[in-house]
């Protein structure tokens, strides 16, 4: 009987260090999860200002594993008519399943999230708001979007009481630029 007792404590051991070590696993975002964007897309860049489009720009993404592994190359380049502009980043896997941060190696840091078929950041700087996304529509073709927001909302509304029901206050703001891509896949 105190064999089995030991036995069962053994194995119930066993389970949770087990069960510890696949939490252990679910904890940090995995790398691989971002294969399928890996490869050289390009494709024609449009930025556009209400509803205007003020620019197309050649564009090339270009997105490896380093040599190590530990973290992924995830190049941006745009063909301007002045000049070529290279924004090159590192994104290592963050802290949480599908949770990814992007170095621009300038101090700057951006966490991304993956979400199905969707690599997507959302931030802040000089009193506008960003948020990118790079959207695999295929294994050939990916959808990539910078959508700009102003920090001041272009509406207020709500914040009152309709039919005793209490309405919060909604900012609603505009969207002052916009920038898309339909990159395809370039076979090496």
């Amino acid at each position: 009987m105190a064999c089995i007792k030991y036995f069962i404590l053994a194995f119930i051991f066993c389970l949770s260090h087990a069960n510890t070590k696949a939490q252990d696993s679910l904890v940090k975002a995995d790398l691989m999860d971002l294969d399928p964007f890996f490869g050289k897309w390009s494709g024609e860049l449009l930025i556009l200002k209400e509803g205007d489009t003020l620019q197309k720009v050649p564009m090339t993404l270009s997105i490896a594993h380093n040599k190590t592994h530990k973290n992924i190359s995830w190049k941006t380049i745009f063909n301007g008519s002045q000049q070529k502009v290279t924004k090159p980043y590192v994104v290592v896997a963050g802290n949480a399943p599908g949770s990814y941060l992007v170095d621009e190696g300038n101090s700057i840091k951006i966490p991304h999230y993956l979400n199905g078929q969707i690599f997507t950041g959302f931030y802040k700087v000089l009193g506008r708001y960003f948020m990118t996304e790079n959207r695999l529509i295929s294994d050939k073709e990916m959808l990539f979007t910078i959508t700009v927001i102003p920090e001041k909302p272009a509406l207020i509304s709500g914040e009152t009481v309709h039919e005793e029901q209490e309405i919060p206050t909604v900012e609603a703001h505009g969207i002052s630029m916009l920038q898309v891509a339909r990159l395809e896949k370039v076979l090496e």
